[in-house]
């Protein structure tokens, strides 16, 4: 994991970086499935980048909803691709 202060200034270029939190959930939907991952972790590799470890639950309407192990994508590939904030209703 990395330290509160480095979090900060690893998430000031991300539109919503602030709610990239374990536990957060995201939605990047296309035209056939809707994708949602769940943050697990946010963590730094050798060189200082972020990564975020998250699960993904795919769903289409012609297959049941089908959870994926856990993945992992630098802090920049995650918000462009899931950019859509899922909210707790």
């Amino acid at each position: 994991m990395i330290s509160d202060s480095r979090v900060i200034g690893l998430f000031r270029k991300s539109r919503f970086a602030a709610e990239i939190v374990p536990g957060a959930r995201f939605r990047h939907i296309s035209s056939k499935v809707i994708e949602t991952a769940e943050v697990l972790a946010i963590t730094a590799d050798p060189m200082g980048i972020p990564h975020v470890r998250f699960t993904v639950v795919i769903e289409s309407r012609y297959r049941s909803p089908v959870e994926t192990g856990p993945r992992m994508l630098n802090l920049q590939s995650f918000t462009e691709r899931f950019s859509d904030p899922v909210h707790s209703a």
